[in-house]
């Protein structure tokens, strides 16, 4: 499985790329190896690396798993040319941290030793500037291993290799976006404290512990209390409060059982008086909180949203869909929706129920009637309650029944709603744009433009069962047999099959490259698979088989005979087996 997620050796003109294979062990254990092929798929360097650390042109940085991991840097004949015990990479400076029977040091892209491997550990701070530790203590040295701070600290910055120094911009951790630095953490004696750029202590450690700084300021604590301090070492909210110290702009702060909030960006203190967790999840800036039983929203800047006078109030992701949220309330037992920045509502509590499914299109309920309700672009449109049922699953159609029959509307591109199919259906189903109608005990299917809303029929009323999948394919039934048809109507298979196990992606990514999707299909007791144009691609040999999806991998199967599972791509080749 060729790859180029660390991209290509490069030597004049030969490329090699990075190729995958996954082997099983006497144990049954699967192992993903790696090596090198060239343009044509042939193996150049073997499978025979547990890791890809770092691709330096015609350099690279590998990894084996023996008794103990060890990095190698081989070149493009796979010659190993040197050998680490450890090793950290700075892709930005390219350079890394090398480590060699215990010390430390520093190596080029090209593998040079330009820092000695002569410190018990090392940390790039930035292009010119490393926090390198010897003797038991911390100190700073320049790239030219010269001493430009003693070592006489026990730490460093809480985490020395996010410290950027000099840099311009800002950096982001799991989201959330920090400012560089300003200041460099210093620990002595179990204390932080800081120091700055130009490593001058400009506050003395005094703290049991001190966060990354984030709009402008950071927390810091003594003893199990937290407080924030500014840039310039200022105290900017008192340290005498339980938190979490998680990133982000607002820090939710807890006093005993009462909760109140820190605003970050506009350093507003809220003193703890509310009187459950906050949920500040709901966006940046808004807090539902609760008193006295009852729930409001305020601003992390302490302005007043909705009053507390509310039962329950959650997030309604539906509004604005996809880019914005609204607050579903809860008053007196009725549901209505607020807008968040205003207060102001969507719609007044007058509903029993309101879906939240964040289709786009939501249900409304009042008794035993329904109606629906659907955003776009941060407007509201909501119809009377007055069907008997409606399915909203889909942000383009909605089906509804009035009686025993069902008719469909459609949304156009100028968010009007048209009457997509009349109410004469014995059912109505949707899904990946397509829908199916059931008439006098059959079902057809059809394309609802998401323009216009018109209909277009692929094929008339003959299947007893329609199942959705994407691009128009769908797996259909009729009386105990399965197959599959196209977008065209066009059955790919005959209807022959005793059981289906349909895909519902289209293809299958591996950094940009397409895997053609397979159908599971089971003949008498066993399975087999058929592919996109109908043809049988694997034998049917399996007793069960399972859908496995890997996040940059792609997607495969799972099959088994007896108690023996095989793995298959999605071309149906085995790739392992345990």
């Amino acid at each position: 499985m060729r790859t180029n997620f660390w991209g290509n050796l490069v030597d004049g003109d030969v490329t090699l790329y990075v190729d995958k294979i996954t082997i099983t062990e006497s144990d049954g254990y699967m192992r993903d190896m790696y090596g090198f092929v060239n343009k044509n798929d042939e193996v150049v360097i073997s499978h025979k690396y547990d890791h890809i650390e770092a691709i330096l042109g015609e350099l690279a940085i590998v990894t084996i798993y023996d008794d103990e991991k060890q990095y190698k840097v081989i070149n493009i004949k796979g010659e190993t040319l040197n050998e680490y015990d450890d090793l950290r990479w700075y892709d930005q400076y390219n350079k890394g941290a090398a480590c060699l029977d215990g010390k430390w040091g520093v190596i080029s892209e090209r593998c040079d030793v330009i820092c000695p491997i002569e410190y018990e550990d090392i940390a790039l701070c930035n292009e010119s500037t490393l926090f390198v530790r010897l003797n038991k203590k911390w100190g700073v040295i320049n790239s030219h291993n010269e001493l430009i701070c003693d070592f006489k600290f026990d730490d460093l910055g809480k985490s020395p290799d996010r410290w950027m120094l000099g840099e311009e911009g800002v950096k982001t951790f799991n989201g959330h976006i920090l400012d560089i630095n300003p200041l460099i953490g210093i620990c002595i004696d179990g204390k932080w404290g800081y120091m700055n750029a130009d490593f001058e202590v400009v506050c003395e450690p005094k703290y049991d512990y001190i966060k990354d700084f984030e709009c402008g300021c950071a927390a810091v604590m003594v003893g199990n209390k937290v407080g924030f301090i500014d840039e310039n070492c200022n105290e900017i909210c008192p340290i005498k409060y339980t938190c979490t110290l998680a990133y982000g702009r607002i820090v939710p702060l807890q006093d005993g059982e009462k909760f109140g909030w820190f605003d970050r960006k506009s350093r507003y203190l809220c003193e703890p008086k509310y009187e459950e967790n906050l949920d500040w999840k709901i966006s940046n800036e808004f807090l539902v909180v609760t008193l006295n039983g009852k729930k409001g929203v305020m601003k992390s800047n302490g302005v007043e949203v909705a009053p507390l006078q509310y039962d329950e109030i959650k997030p309604w992701f539906t509004f604005g869909y996809p880019t914005k949220i609204a607050y579903l309330v809860c008053l007196e037992g009725k549901w209505g929706v607020l807008e968040p920045n205003t207060g102001n509502y969507l719609l007044e509590p007058i509903y029993d129920e309101i879906g939240n499914e964040d289709t786009g299109v939501e249900t409304l309920r009042i008794g035993d009637k329904y109606g629906y309700v659907y955003t776009r672009g941060g407007e509201v449109f909501k119809s009377d309650v007055i069907y008997d049922e409606i399915k909203s699953e889909w942000s383009y159609l909605i089906a509804f029944r009035k009686g025993d029959k069902w008719g469909a509307y459609s949304i156009d591109d100028d968010n009007n709603i048209v009457e997509a199919l009349e109410c004469k259906y014995d059912d109505i189903d949707g899904g990946y744009g397509y829908i199916s109608m059931k008439l006098n005990g059959k079902y057809a299917y059809a394309q609802i433009s998401s323009n216009d809303g018109s209909v277009r029929m692929i094929c008339d009323y003959k299947y007893d069962e329609i199942y959705f999948d994407v691009d128009g394919m769908a797996a259909v039934r009729i009386g105990e047999k399965y197959g599959v048809i196209n977008a065209d109507g066009k059955e790919i298979c005959e209807i022959k099959y005793d059981d289906i196990r349909h895909s519902a992606q289209p293809f299958h990514y591996e950094y940009d490259i397409e895997y053609p999707r397979l159908i599971g299909v089971k003949s008498g007791n066993k399975w087999g698979f058929i592919n996109v144009e109908g043809e049988e691609v694997c034998p049917f040999q399996f007793d069960k088989i399972e859908r496995w999806t890997s996040e940059f991998e792609g997607d495969s199967y799972v099959a088994y005979v007896g108690d023996v599972s095989y793995e298959l791509d999605m071309n149906g080749t085995f790739v392992a087996h345990s």
